[in-house]
């Protein structure tokens, strides 16, 4: 489970370069936090954070 250091990361992340896939985020998380998650748990946890696609079209546009 991530805690609310690994969903500041993820959202910092997010911010900086919209554009990441889940893949990527994931191998970041491994990296740089030392977690490892499922895709699916990430999915969640960018929903949480109120991250999808649609705001991430957005901040791409």
């Amino acid at each position: 489970m991530l805690d609310l250091g690994d969903l500041d990361y993820l959202e910092a992340l997010i911010n900086s370069k919209p554009s990441f896939f889940l893949d990527k985020l994931q191998k970041k998380l491994a990296t740089v936090q030392q977690v490892h998650a499922s895709l699916p748990t990430i999915t969640c946890m960018l929903h949480s954070l109120a991250l999808n696609h649609k705001r991430v079209l957005r901040a791409l546009t």
